[in-house]
């Protein structure tokens, strides 16, 4: 056994709120994958009746570190590949239609669950007093472009997504909380077995596959972040194809990504973050999201 682990302990406030997601990752997902980039399970003790759960998990301290900033353009392409990997291996996955991913979150991250139609239209209601409680702190803030986005996202959101994952293909498993500031850790060694960990798997829900990818990019500036950012998702659809991926376009793609992206202002919106709503929205053109609003979800 190792000198060092990480103890995770997730009591009953907790334990609904990502203990159960971890414990169903480390039990199903990290030990089915293909890659090793979730630390290793050394022990797991999980009490319904108590609603508490325990995790012994690996400390990458001795060989790997949290991602340095900037990060570098290889580990960003290696970042990329492995992501794709990743959710290659669950693309359209059967146990993607299993209970434990059908049941909803009640997290900030909860508008990416790609769940039943009643469970999206649920979250829209959710969102809808986020954002009313938004305006009521910021609304004076808020810009025209801004204030109309929020009135068609609220419109046309839950449509949207109910539309583009109805019939249920193009679904993949995602981490759902993929950010580089303080989830990703890259190995001290170059020729590591394991060059990229990720951490806290708490989140893991069904969705669009881009979404992990645009919540990583969100926080690596660039000096033209949308030709980056596009490079980028074009090397991850490849990579996608070339690992086997079928009847998966790049228009569906990378309309996946742009969706995401609006999705995320949610995030922003429950946390209460101005910041973080203007960040995601300087990523996004309003025009452009309009468009993506009033337009197909389909079209794989």
């Amino acid at each position: 056994m190792p000198e060092t682990m990480i103890c995770k302990v997730y009591g009953p406030e907790w334990y609904q709120r990502g203990g159960l997601q971890e414990v169903l990752a480390y039990r199903q997902i990290t030990a089915a994958l293909r890659l090793s980039i979730a630390p290793t399970l050394y022990g797991l003790i999980d009490d319904p009746a108590a609603e508490t759960c325990v995790l012994l998990i690996e400390d990458l301290e001795t060989c790997h570190q949290p991602v340095a900033s900037p990060m570098a353009d290889a580990w960003l392409d290696l970042l990329v590949d492995t992501l794709a990997d990743f959710h290659a291996q669950w693309w359209e996955d059967p146990v993607l239609h299993t209970a434990a991913f059908l049941q909803p979150e009640d997290t900030v991250m909860r508008m990416a669950q790609a769940i039943s139609p009643q469970g999206i239209q649920a979250n829209a209601a959710s969102a809808r007093i986020a954002v009313s409680r938004f305006r009521s702190e910021y609304g004076s803030e808020l810009s025209e472009e801004e204030a109309h986005l929020l009135a068609r996202l609220d419109a046309r959101w839950a449509g949207a997504f109910i539309e583009r994952t109805v019939d249920q293909r193009g679904l993949t498993l995602l981490h759902g909380d993929f950010h580089l500031l303080g989830n990703v850790f890259t190995a001290r060694q170059p020729d590591a077995v394991s060059p990229i960990k990720v951490i806290d798997w708490g989140q893991v829900k069904r969705g669009l596959g881009p979404h992990d990818l645009m919540f990583a990019l969100l926080s690596v500036d660039a000096v033209d972040r949308r030709s980056r950012d596009l490079e980028l998702l074009r090397r991850y659809h490849q990579r996608l194809l070339a690992r086997g991926v079928n009847h998966y376009g790049w228009d569906q793609c990378l309309w996946d990504y742009r969706f995401s992206l609006l999705t995320n202002v949610y995030q922003s919106i429950f946390q209460g973050s101005l910041r973080w709503f203007r960040r995601t929205l300087d990523v996004v053109d309003l025009w452009e999201a309009q468009e993506l609003l009033n337009g197909s979800a389909n079209t794989i």
